[in-house]
């Protein structure tokens, strides 16, 4: 089972997680969901734990909202799974395309249907 790093803007959790749910029923196989919420010691650099779950997952799938573009904490996440050279896939989820980094050129888009919570 893949194990998939899922990123979103705290701020559109419901809008994420009915995004994220509908992509994971399309699939055959979801995966696993590594959620970076789940801290193992609170003690510990967050951008250090984020780092070690990226690179401990199969790809990345960054839910982008309204208010993805905004969250420094998603734009970290996405940089840092560029610069590891994960297998991106965004989820566009009432964000705006045009709003993605220009370094995730490659990066698989879903257009999902706007979602409200």
């Amino acid at each position: 089972m893949s194990r998939i790093f899922v990123s979103y803007s705290m701020k559109d959790q419901p809008d994420a997680s009915e995004a994220l749910g509908k992509w994971l029923q399309q699939l055959k196989e979801p995966g696993e969901i590594q959620d970076p919420f789940v801290w193992t010691s609170s003690h510990r650099d967050v951008r250090e734990v984020i780092r070690e779950r990226i690179e401990a997952s199969d790809s990345f799938v960054v839910v982008w909202t309204k208010e993805a573009p905004e969250s420094p904490w998603v734009l970290y996440e996405l940089g840092m799974a560029h610069a590891l050279g994960m297998p991106i896939t965004v989820l566009l989820a009432g964000g705006e395309p045009t709003a993605l980094p220009r370094e995730i050129d490659e990066a698989k888009i879903v257009h999902l249907e706007e979602v409200s919570a």
